[in-house]
């Protein structure tokens, strides 16, 4: 009977030893730990432009109502809604707020009978999106804040894409 024996052949061994195996394993760790914060800042970033994508929905939503009303809306049931009343005072009366797992959308109550032509929209970020920045600037919160149809981004930094 033959039998045939493994053998090496040409003196050359097959396969990696346990050494070369942990240097790849060590060298992915070290680029892992380098390329997951700028990974995660990313993350973040995108889920920010999100964010003023709804707050850019919002202040598209109030300037609809302003050109049907006397003023703007007292809050985000009423801008949805279209125009029930013509009192500013009763519109300001509601109140709504937006979630969602990475923001939260908020129109603060205004008193709208003494400023009925400011208002102010309004992203907190939840969980870790709070980490979000541009360089040393905090992006939180994210704010629209509206006088007389003349919007102002808060903070400056974190509207630039």
């Amino acid at each position: 009977m033959n039998v045939k024996r493994c053998s090496y052949r040409g003196g050359k061994r097959r396969g990696f030893t346990l050494i070369e195996i942990m240097i790849v394993v060590v060298i992915v760790a070290v680029l892992a730990v380098i390329a997951l914060p700028s990974f995660m800042s990313q993350v973040r970033a995108s889920r920010r432009a999100e964010a003023i994508s709804t707050l850019s929905q919002v202040l598209q939503a109030q300037e609809r109502w302003r050109a049907n009303c006397p003023c703007y809306a007292g809050s985000l049931t009423a801008v949805n809604s279209g125009c029930p009343v013509t009192d500013c005072a009763i519109a300001s009366g509601l109140a709504m707020t937006f979630n969602n797992p990475r923001y939260t959308i908020t129109m603060p109550t205004l008193p709208l009978v003494a400023s009925p032509n400011t208002y102010t929209i309004r992203a907190t970020p939840v969980g870790d999106q709070g980490n979000d920045r541009v360089g040393a600037q905090t992006c939180n919160p994210l704010e629209i804040r509206v006088t007389n149809g003349n919007p102002v981004n808060d903070p400056p930094a974190c509207w630039r894409q």
